[in-house]
């Protein structure tokens, strides 16, 4: 039987001639090498692109799940805030001040404190108030919020307004003149804002503070007190 090689010769101008025989199954092995080679990098490629899209698809579901738990969140702060109020409200220290008040103005009967006027909240679910802090600078109070988007869709604008409940249950509507409370978001807004407190009231006669958020309508979407005992730095 003939045998089919395949006779290889070297050459160098320093060295005599070298040829050796080579067998064409050496040749198939080593083309079929390459082409297992190739394939398996542009599987590599194929699979790393794979890959990469369940990272980027996981990343986006991660975003998403994260924006609801901050929802959540907020939420959960909000009513938090409304226990602590109504856990206030209860507390026998303010009765005892209500009623050292009613004694020292016995020729004037005090009116009654109307706690549902003052605990009613509204959440029109349009935007939320988060983040609330105050602090008293002076005789100033400054106060520092931060306005959310509840809609997610489209943008939203208004206004932010301030009381003060005292601890007698007086509610004092601040005119408070600053372009900072005006917002119009997607997302949110963070709002810093300083005012001189009226003569009437003192930093420590301060129970806590009414946020009210209208619309550019003037309807009111969201309305919230916050005691300073939670708020304040």
């Amino acid at each position: 039987m003939k045998d089919n090689k395949y006779n290889v010769i070297l050459m160098r101008s320093d060295t005599s001639v070298r040829s050796f025989r080579l067998n064409p199954f050496w040749m198939k092995f080593f083309f079929f090498m390459i082409l297992v080679l190739f394939s398996a990098a542009g599987a590599g490629i194929y699979f790393a692109h794979v890959f990469f899209e369940e990272k980027e698809e996981l990343a986006r579901q991660y975003q998403i799940q994260a924006q609801s738990m901050n929802e959540a969140q907020r939420e959960l702060s909000r009513l938090r805030n409304l226990e602590r109020i109504y856990e206030s409200f209860r507390d026998e220290e303010l009765r005892a001040l209500v009623s050292s008040q009613r004694r020292e103005n016995r020729e004037v009967p005090a009116p009654e404190v109307d706690l549902g006027s003052i605990l009613e909240t509204v959440d029109q679910n349009i935007v939320s108030i988060s983040n609330v802090q105050s602090r008293f600078i002076q005789g100033r109070m400054r106060v520092k919020l931060e306005v959310n988007n509840m809609v997610g869709s489209e943008n939203v604008s208004g206004r932010v307004y301030f009381s003060l409940i005292r601890n007698d249950g007086t509610i004092i509507d601040l005119d408070v003149e600053d372009r900072d409370l005006y917002y119009a978001i997607a997302r949110f807004k963070r709002v810093e804002t300083t005012f001189e407190l009226p003569q009437e009231v003192a930093p420590d006669s301060i129970f806590a503070l009414r946020v009210k958020a209208r619309d550019d309508e003037g309807r009111l979407v969201y309305s919230q007190i916050y005691p300073m005992a939670d708020i304040l730095i």
